[in-house]
Formats: C-alpha cells, structure tokens, sequence
C-alpha cells in the first residue's frame, strides 16, 4: 500500500472516532498544514454529502478500490482519483435532480394549463346581485379577468361580497395567475361552508395548489372529492399523474 493510500485510510479512520482517535495523529494534524487540509477536504466529502444516493455512489468507489487489489498494488492512481469519481457522481446526480426538480415545476404549469378551466356563471340569472358585481361577472363571462377583479375589489370596499361571489372572484384570480390569492380567499371559503359551490371549491383549491407549483396539497384537495363529487373523474386522472 503506497503512503499516500495509507494516508487517506489514516485520516477516514480518524474521522469516524475523533473522540478516541489517535492523539499522536492529532497533534500531526496540529503541526503539518498540508495534512490538515487533507484532512478538511476528507471530513467536507464524508459530511457534506445529503443526499443518500450520492453518499451510497461514494462508498461504492472506496469498496471497489479496497476489492481491486491489483489496482491497489500497481498505485497506478493516487487517492486524488477517488475524490475525481466522487465529483462527477456529484455532478451526474446533481444534474439529474435538477432536471426532475425543474422538469416536475414545468409539468405543473402544463397539467394547470390543461386541467383548469373557468366555472360557468351561475349566479347572474338570479338577478339578485347589485349593479357593480352584474358588471364584474359580465367581464367574468367574457375572460376579461383583470377588468373583474378590479370591480369586485371596488364593490368590496363598501359592502361585504357573498362566499358565492367571492368564489368567482377566486377564478379570475386563477385565470390570471395569482394562485397564492386565490388560495387564501377558497381556503376562508372551504372553512366557513356557506357557498353553494364547496364541490367545486375543492376542486378548484386542489388546482390553484397545482398552479402554484405544491404537488402535496393539490393531492391533498383532490384526495377529498368522492366518487359522487363535481370533477371527480378529473381528479382521479391528475391524482395519476403527478
């Protein structure tokens, strides 16, 4: 076994049981300053490492250079090599979470996209509704969202808008991609249980969740709906999905 070899095994063994660990050594680590740095760069490898498969890829090099006597013998590659191999499983494990961090984060919006769609006005024809809320559910029915949000914001400020009302201003946040409002505003909702539409409203949480990017509750929400409920069979198929 080369010195450098029997130097990286030296430091690994130390590194495992500090508290008992060789004080001679320590006091070498104390004196020599390159061997403290072998040392830091050996404790960062050992305990900088989260991620288990890339913990279990590192272990799998130094088993096979302990297997591979012959290799071992030839010291035909330093200990240097090993840290090498452990970099580019780094870097190949690395990249492939973040393509499916990033690659699951785009999938969201694309499901969102396909998924959602706006609930048909069914609150107009009862012609209970005060002029500014008729004026805001007609740009509603016609995709004008921003417009819609504008004058249930206004008609908000001097009276307090019904859960039903303010379940259609919920989609028109959904339509325009402020998911995060839309979420507070069902959620107070879903809680208070007084709108007509709380089949839907589950539905429709489970997708702004979606929308904003939080694959755990919109399974959550889409869990909740039964087989009798608004949207179920669309649930099922998201649930498969994501």
């Amino acid at each position: 076994m080369s010195e450098e070899q029997d130097q990286f095994e030296q430091i690994e063994k130390y590194l495992q049981n500090q508290e008992e660990g060789d004080a001679a050594f320590r006091e070498d680590i104390a004196r020599d300053k390159a061997l403290k740095e072998e040392v830091d760069i050996q404790h960062s490898v050992m305990t900088g490492v989260e991620n288990a498969a890339i913990r279990e890829e590192i272990m799998n090099i130094h088993q096979r250079h302990h297997r591979q006597k012959d290799f071992v013998a030839n010291d035909r590659y330093p200990v240097w090599t090993y840290a090498v191999a452990a970099g580019l499983a780094l870097l190949v494990l690395a990249f492939f979470g973040y393509q499916q961090y990033f690659g699951q984060a785009v999938d969201h919006q694309e499901l969102y996209s396909e998924y959602f769609e706006p609930y048909p006005d069914a609150i107009s024809l009862r012609g209970d509704q005060s002029r500014e809320v008729a004026q805001a559910m007609s740009l509603y029915a016609s995709g004008s969202y921003q417009e819609a949000i504008d004058y249930f914001e206004t008609t908000a400020e001097g009276t307090v808008l019904s859960d039903d009302v303010q379940f259609y201003w919920s989609l028109c946040d959904m339509s325009i991609g402020e998911n995060k409002s839309a979420i507070q505003r069902l959620s107070t909702l879903q809680e208070r249980a007084e709108s007509r539409f709380l089949p839907q409203i589950t539905w429709y949480l489970a997708l702004a969740y979606l929308g904003d990017g939080n694959g755990s509750k919109c399974k959550d929400y889409l869990n909740l709906i039964k087989e009798e409920d608004f949207r179920y069979q669309e649930a099922q198929r998201l649930l498969s999905t994501i």
